[in-house]
């Protein structure tokens, strides 16, 4: 993949999106290995800002104005390197972004439903905000929820909630393949980890610089069966299957 040498100026940002533990933490190490590249991941000051952008939505424009600010700051603290950052959320903030950073580029990595929903429910911080739902503004495209899931979302299952911001997120990747064009990348999770050499190359070829190798321990693919009875199994994909063709959530959630 040739990319237009507009697009890998070290003025345009490459940002790092997706679903909650889907391999975007390990797109971010594989690319903090690579050449002439500056890499944040999960920064301090600009992970949390990403977050309460795209969970209190009312509040984005001025939100998004503090970001643009620092990502402008690690541009020029890049030098001739090109600026990456890791903060998923950021899936949801393109069109803000954008406006800012026309020629901003951005990897995607989506894994397959059942891995990152098991892996979902094991941590902490997603947990979190299935915990807090009801502090963030409806319809809350983030965490996959509508308004007329608000009677019975505290209800749901956590696989079920999961399924549900799984696939919202499923939904916002295919749109931005449309939107985006050739400055989006799209990785599959399970094609990393079974042909890692290929996707490097791909990646390396998206990027413009040379990477090292991925150098990561992955945890089986077939794990997360482990974590479901079929009944799961069966409940997760009728979940997904009842929200997919369905009419999307306001764009004012975005």
């Amino acid at each position: 993949m040739k990319i237009p040498a507009m697009y890998s100026s070290a003025s345009c940002p490459i940002l790092i999106i997706g679903c909650a533990r889907s391999g975007t933490t390990w797109l971010g190490q594989i690319l903090a290995r690579g050449e002439a590249l500056r890499v944040t991941i999960e920064d301090p000051f600009i992970f949390p800002l990403v977050d309460e952008a795209v969970l209190f939505w009312e509040r984005r424009k001025e939100l998004v104005e503090r970001l643009i600010s620092i990502y402008r700051q690690q541009i020029c603290l890049a030098g001739s390197s090109i600026y990456v950052d890791k903060s998923h959320q950021n899936i949801w903030l393109t069109e803000s972004l954008d406006e800012a950073f026309p020629s901003a580029r951005y990897i995607a990595i989506e894994r397959m439903p059942h891995a990152a929903i098991a892996s979902m429910m094991r941590h902490s911080g997603v947990q979190r905000h299935f915990i807090n739902w009801r502090r963030y503004p409806l319809p809350n495209r983030h965490l996959g929820i509508r308004q007329d899931d608000a009677p019975h979302y505290d209800a749901l299952p956590p696989s079920i909630k999961c399924a549900f911001r799984w696939q919202s997120h499923h939904e916002r990747l295919t749109e931005l393949q449309r939107k985006l064009g050739n400055r989006l990348h799209l990785v599959r999770y399970e094609h990393l980890v079974e042909d890692t050499e290929t996707e490097m190359e791909r990646l390396a070829a998206f990027v413009g610089r040379p990477l090292g190798s991925a150098m990561v321990e992955r945890a089986p693919l077939g794990k997360w069966r482990d974590a479901f009875s079929m009944q799961q199994v069966t409940r997760i994909d009728e979940a997904i299957a009842a929200r997919e063709g369905s009419a999307p959530m306001a764009s004012n959630s975005w």
